[in-house]
């Protein structure tokens, strides 16, 4: 339950005032550049694209009526927690004019409520990212995020802070697959812990994107239906490793890209398997359901059919003496 206490209105100091982004209660937003959809575009080429390019422009652009108040968490020792208006307040630390700022103060408990408050209100103002609600729910002591957060780390890696940047741009020892990562889990946890493990091993100095997880959580799940071979991360790690990255990268791609039609995990995940059998030079990986082929007539022309049951014909005769 978010807490509901009716805040103070006073001037403070700015060198009082903290925003948490350094440390284990660590929850807040690292200082933005220009958001995503125009920062890699050519739409505002007048403007830095460097790191705190949105605090540059507040400064040099500063507004009372635009900058308002920011608001503040009292915590039980004293210090003054900035919880919404972080941008605003490095600005105006770089500006030797202004010594304090209008706040909204509220005493809160805990760095858990802080935590919960600053996902409530930042649901309510603007949409927040996927990574920085994640973040806020590992300091609350969110169930599914403390999860994610343990099997990230088991990898040898960290979550990338923006979801969509660039390859170019992309820190070489995260994951860009937060999203698709927290589906994972909730859906079959043990794959997508042994997906992320193999991965985090192929993709060694290098980012792990949507597709290639998404792909090999698709062919983990059938492994472990199948049952032969057990895991990418098991029995198949070497085999796996032995054919790389770039080979079962430019295989999903080529998938992915198909212009015949249109493609989702599954068939990613196939892409995997061949990419691996093509590299191994026989069948070590195949993810189709086993059974064999039926024959039945439609139209007075045999069509193909999959069953586990056995041959059949059309009229439940068997299909095959």
């Amino acid at each position: 339950m978010v807490p509901n206490i009716k805040p103070d209105y006073v001037w403070i100091d700015k060198s009082l005032l903290i925003v948490p982004r350094e440390g284990s209660d660590s929850y807040q937003r690292s200082p933005r550049q220009w958001p995503d959809r125009l920062r890699y575009s050519t739409l505002i080429p007048s403007k830095s694209i460097g790191s705190g390019s949105m605090v540059k422009h507040i400064r040099q652009h500063f507004c009372w009526a635009l900058f308002g108040a920011l608001t503040v968490i009292r915590r039980p020792n004293g210090d003054l927690i900035v919880m919404d208006g972080g941008h605003r307040l490095d600005a105006v630390k770089q500006m030797d004019a202004i010594s304090a700022v209008p706040c909204l103060v509220t005493a809160i408990e805990n760095v858990k409520a802080e935590a919960e408050l600053f996902r409530a209100m930042n649901r309510l103002r603007t949409q927040l990212s996927i990574v920085d609600d994640h973040r806020a729910a590992v300091v609350q002591g969110d169930a599914m995020a403390l999860k994610i957060e343990a099997m990230v780390r088991k990898a040898g890696r960290k979550i990338g802070a923006v979801a969509h940047t660039p390859k170019a741009f992309r820190d070489k020892g995260a994951i860009y697959c937060l999203s698709a990562l927290r589906r994972a889990v909730s859906e079959n946890e043990g794959a997508a812990d042994a997906s992320l493990q193999i991965l985090s091993a192929l993709c060694e100095g290098k980012p792990i994107d949507e597709y290639m997880f998404k792909a090999f959580f698709a062919g983990e799940q059938k492994l472990r239906v199948l049952k032969t071979p057990h895991s990418f991360a098991g029995d198949l790690r070497e085999v796996v490793l032995r054919t790389g990255h770039d080979l079962i990268s430019a295989e999903i791609r080529r998938e992915r890209l198909n212009p015949e039609r249109k493609t989702g995990p599954n068939d990613w995940a196939q892409a995997v398997a061949r990419a691996i059998n093509k590299f191994s030079g026989m069948t070590v990986v195949k993810l189709s359901q086993p059974g064999p082929k039926l024959g039945r007539r439609v139209g007075g022309k045999p069509v193909e059919i999959a069953s586990q049951i056995g041959a059949r014909n059309f009229n439940g005769a068997d299909a095959h003496p």
